[in-house]
């Protein structure tokens, strides 16, 4: 993430949001989409997020660039469970579910179902989430891409995890299921794409441990998060690691280190 000013920040935002939304005479590019779609990611305002998303999706459209389409819905149902609007978000899943069985495009196919699962999980429907996590990690079988692979067992195991703490299961079986996210994370090849979902895990299990009374390991994690987001400039993980890290220090006592 982009270390600049809270005016800095939405002057990013407004010129990303703009980038897409100028004459309509203006020749897009797969690559000008690609790369916008890609910096939405970095937006902390999920709706300047998201409205940034639906122009990419537009101008994929417009252009009959289906990997755009698709990067454009993923994203959008990113922004839709972060602003905990699940209708939208399943309504936006089941349009990119329709158009990757058309190019049988395995990999958002399972990131579609990997997103279900945390819908129905979000809705309280847990039977149903699970269901959809079994079925994603069957399609996902099907991706040839390494690094896609490992991204996406990653995330199911990950979703799996989310299910358990939505039923405030045992946390040692949440414990396994982290560990297990992090195992096929550690397994990216490519170092960046590893680095940041280790560091999204890597707070995940941090905040396993806090539950576990685990402090010491609560700590460790958190900061490996933090180091990890802080190497890639990315604000919202490092405020994720951040977060765990003055909530361990809160479980502990010690107040001065929570508040720092």
């Amino acid at each position: 993430m982009f270390n600049v000013s809270w005016l800095g920040r939405l002057i990013l935002s407004s010129l990303l949001l703009s980038s897409l939304t100028k004459a309509s005479a203006q020749q897009y590019t797969s690559q000008k989409i690609d790369s916008v779609i890609s910096k939405s990611y970095y937006i902390v305002d999920r709706n300047i997020s998201l409205k940034t998303s639906s122009n990419a999706l537009k101008a994929s459209q417009k252009i009959g660039y289906y990997a755009g389409e698709a990067k454009a819905l993923k994203a959008i149902i990113n922004c839709y469970l972060g602003l905990g609007n699940q209708e939208k978000a399943l309504s936006n899943a089941e349009q990119l579910l329709t158009i990757a069985k058309k190019q049988n495009d395995y990999v958002h196919i399972t990131q579609v179902l990997i997103a279900k699962t945390l819908i129905y999980s979000y809705l309280g429907f847990f039977e149903k989430a699970y269901e959809i996590s079994i079925e994603a990690e069957n399609i996902c079988k099907h991706i040839s891409n390494q690094d896609e692979y490992y991204i996406c067992m990653g995330q199911i195991y990950s979703g799996r995890s989310e299910i358990q703490n939505q039923q405030f299961a045992n946390t040692k079986n949440t414990l396994k299921l982290d560990q297990q996210s992090v195992n096929f994370y550690k397994k990216i090849k490519d170092p960046k794409k590893r680095d940041a979902w280790l560091s999204i895990q890597y707070a995940s299990l941090g905040y396993t441990y806090i539950d576990l009374s685990d402090y010491n390991s609560a700590l460790y994690y958190n900061h490996k998060s933090y180091q990890l987001a802080k190497a890639d400039q990315d604000s919202i993980n490092q405020g994720f690691a951040l977060f765990g890290l003055a909530n361990t220090y809160l479980e502990m006592n010690r107040t001065d280190s929570s508040v720092h």
